[in-house]
């Protein structure tokens, strides 16, 4: 039986059936079934019985049928077939129900074709690892900052456990550096550090409940010469350190961006702070961090690619043509330059010609050093035997000594100042009933010398050293406080003198002065309109004078 009379019979049993009655359907069905179970071959080459369990053998015996009309044929009891078609000697095939039989057994596999033509792809960009853990190690210092740690891969098991400690204040709220650590490369592969978390892992603890201190990193490039490039500032993402646990490890993440070192000799440095808020407690409180042996404080980074070994050095290219004689080529890939030679031994010293003539004595110009750049000739402070902020006046009013009393003329006002580009802009001059108009700051203008010098005259009439205070603000931050003392005698004017080098365009001033008891009375200028004297209330004057130090 053919694979399409197999098909051929499917089809026909789907459509019509079986159907005995039908001496057609029946003989058709016959031819096909016979040439299948009756064929050895055709079995082994579909392996599919078309028809239930036999019992039947050719011999004879019964397979259990019925006797159909033409009382010669038996059928089948479960499918009704004719049990002389489907029944050979010595078969008890399985059954399947109709329908089953729907799938021929799988064909050989046809040979493997010829492999198509290509071949490897181009070699991808090198790949970037991302975690390489650094064990901090601190110096043997005990004071805080320890500046002298370093980072290493591979740390000792036999160092004793080193702590770093420190006790804030109740009210302390300023961040502490508390140590820094180095990476010890040499040399390193490449310049690029990979993007991702660095984790900076600590032991610490806190001899406290208040649970209000914290912990974070800052991470800095070192060059070749050591000087510091900040890349990231962690204290934002502080990590909080829990109140009286005694020793713990906790974790502070930040995200790392991708980085080029500038050069293959640069290192790494993380400097460690710890910053307590506004404590829940009126005691103070002592943070303490742990190191070496069992509380092992790590760096996860993705430095990984500094220390991979590099790769050996290509060959050298080909000498290119040379080219035209007579014309100059320029230099494309020059070689490195050749150690310096020898100097040779100096020759003879020949002799001195003749002077020639002297010219002209050029322009001179002194600059700004020396200069005077602001002058108020009143200052004024209201403190009673403390230290009271410093009035600088930009007007007053004058003071006639008339028969020994002193009387305010308030129409002989005027303006007893140069350098009015120091006068703050965001503050109104405030006004002084009996004497004029005064602010309490000056700001440095722009194109003023980073070097400048203050002279404060104040009257005095206690015999006790004069004290100033003068205070540089820049950006919210002092950034210069120092006080001098300057000795006087009484009703005498004494002048203490501020000097500094770095004062920056923006930067604001303000000054403080401590006043005796009785220095306000003398603390006015006075102006003679007449011959007589006070001698208990002296013409004195006191001023305020800055002075440029540089050149600009």
């Amino acid at each position: 039986m053919s694979s399409s009379d197999y098909t051929k019979l499917r089809k026909f049993r789907q459509l019509n059936g079986f159907n005995p009655n039908n001496s057609a359907g029946i003989n058709i069905q016959n031819n096909m079934i016979e040439t299948v179970v009756n064929s050895v071959y055709s079995r082994d080459l579909f392996d599919i019985p078309i028809h239930g369990p036999c019992t039947y053998t050719l011999n004879g015996g019964s397979c259990g049928g019925t006797t159909g009309e033409n009382g010669t044929i038996n059928y089948n009891g479960i499918e009704g077939a004719p049990v002389s078609s489907v029944c050979i000697q010595g078969e008890n095939v399985p059954y399947y129900p109709a329908g089953a039989n729907t799938m021929g057994r799988t064909g050989p596999r046809g040979l493997i074709g010829p492999t198509g033509s290509g071949g490897p792809g181009p070699e991808g960009p090198p790949g970037l690892s991302l975690e390489y853990n650094l064990f901090l190690q601190p110096s043997s210092s005990s004071s805080i900052p320890d500046n002298g740690g370093i980072m290493i891969e591979d740390p000792s098991m036999n160092l004793p456990q080193k702590t770093l400690s420190y006790t804030f204040s109740s009210s302390e709220t300023a961040p502490v550096e508390i140590v820094s650590f180095t990476t010890q490369f040499t040399t390193i592969s490449t310049t690029s550090v990979a993007q991702g978390l660095w984790d900076l892992h600590m032991y610490a603890g806190i001899n406290q409940s208040s649970s209000d201190v914290v912990f974070y990193m800052k991470i800095y490039q070192l060059d070749q010469s050591n000087n510091e490039t900040l890349i990231l500032d962690g204290e934002s993402s502080a990590s909080l350190i829990t109140g009286f646990v005694p020793n713990n490890r906790y974790v502070h993440s930040v995200y790392f961006p991708f980085y080029s070192l500038p050069d293959y000799e640069s290192n790494i440095r993380i400097r460690v702070y710890a910053k307590q808020y506004q404590s829940n407690s009126t005691l103070d409180q002592t943070v303490t961090f742990f190191f070496n042996s069992s509380t092992l404080s790590y760096l996860r980074t993705t430095l990984a690619n500094q220390i991979l070994p590099k790769g050996p050095t290509g060959p050298i290219g080909y000498t290119g043509p040379r080219g035209i004689d007579g014309l100059d080529g320029s230099a494309t890939n020059t070689g490195a330059t050749g150690s310096t030679g020898y100097t040779g031994s100096q020759g003879l010293i020949g002799y001195t010609g003749p002077q020639g003539i002297i010219g002209p004595t050029g322009p001179y110009d002194p600059g700004m050093a020396g200069s005077l750049l602001f002058y108020s000739d009143f200052t004024k402070s209201d403190a009673i035997n403390d230290y009271g902020d410093l009035k600088i006046y930009t007007t007053h009013n004058y003071l006639q000594n008339l028969n020994n009393n002193n009387v305010i003329d308030p129409s002989a006002v005027d303006v007893i100042w140069i350098g009015n580009a120091w006068l703050p802009s965001d503050e109104t001059p405030i006004v002084d009933a009996n004497v004029g108009t005064y602010v309490t700051k000056l700001v440095v203008p722009n194109g003023v010398p980073s070097f400048l010098a203050f002279e404060i005259s104040t009257a005095s009439s206690d015999n006790t050293n004069g004290t100033s205070i003068m205070i540089v603000t820049r950006s919210g931050t002092i950034v210069y406080k120092r006080r001098v003392n300057s000795a006087y005698a009484t009703l005498v004017s004494y002048t203490t003198k501020h000097f500094w080098n770095q004062f920056q365009s923006g930067d604001i001033i303000t000054f403080k002065t401590y006043e005796g008891n009785t220095v306000g009375n003398n603390n006015t200028p006075i102006i003679e309109d007449f011959a007589e004297t006070n001698i208990f209330s002296a013409p004195l004057s006191n001023g305020l004078k800055i002075y440029a130090m540089i050149n600009l």
